[in-house]
Parts: C-alpha cells; sequence; structure tokens
C-alpha cells in the first residue's frame, strides 16, 4: 500500500507502508499525519496548518476517533469524504486513472523506484 496526499499544486507527502504490516489508526497517527504535517509546514511556513482542510476516504483507520483527535488537535479540519461521483471525489476519477497509465507495464521491484517515479509524474 502506498499513501499519497496531494494538494492543486502537486504531491505533499507520499509514504509507503511496510509490506505485511496492519495499517491502523495508530499508523496515521503516529507515522503518516506527522510527516503530512512537517510536508504542509515546509510549504507554508508561515502559517503552517492553520486554515487547510484534508479530505480522506472512510476508510476505518481515517475516521477512527484517534485519527480524528489527531488531526482536530493540530488544527486540521476534516471534511466529510463525498459519495463516489466525478463531481464531487476527483481524486477517485482523476488521480487514479491517471496513476494506471502511468504505471501500465511497468514493475516495480521495491516502492523506492515507484515511489521517485510517482513524484517526477506529478
Amino acid at each position: 500500500m502506498y499513501t499519497i496526499f496531494f494538494s492543486s499544486h502537486g504531491i505533499v507527502l507520499q509514504l509507503p507502508c511496510q509490506s505485511g504490516k496492519a495499517v491502523t489508526a495508530t499508523f496515521f497517527t503516529e507515522q503518516v499525519f506527522p510527516n503530512l504535517i512537517k510536508n504542509i509546514e515546509k510549504y507554508r511556513p508561515k502559517t503552517g496548518t492553520r486554515g487547510m482542510k484534508i479530505l480522506i476516504d472512510n476508510a476505518s483507520f481515517h475516521t477512527a476517533k484517534l485519527s480524528k483527535n489527531f488531526l482536530n488537535v493540530e488544527g486540521l479540519e476534516l471534511l466529510p469524504h463525498p459519495s463516489y461521483s466525478q463531481e464531487q471525489a476527483p481524486y477517485d476519477f482523476w488521480l487514479f486513472p491517471k496513476l494506471k497509465i502511468y504505471l501500465q507495464g511497468k514493475d516495480f521491484n521495491t516502492l523506492q523506484p515507484l515511489g521517485t517515479g510517482l513524484y517526477q509524474h506529478f
């Protein structure tokens, strides 16, 4: 699994998940979200996460109380995940098809070259 956060300017964070390791709310609050905040603060040194809104899907580790509390404490407003329609969930209809086209026919032995390729593509 690969976690990718992006803004209208491109990729903000891409983070591979260790193979065979469960993805949980603890993993997101200890690994993913802190890295996301650090990267946001690089791009927005004066304002950091102030006023930022985050849209993530309804996976149980995203909607867990632990995850919601962490985001709230850090000042990130969690937007409700929309229904699956092109207008309301653009990453499902814009990002994933673009990724499929880019990755088609490519073979990555490890996550590192995959991450490099994704970063360069976007």
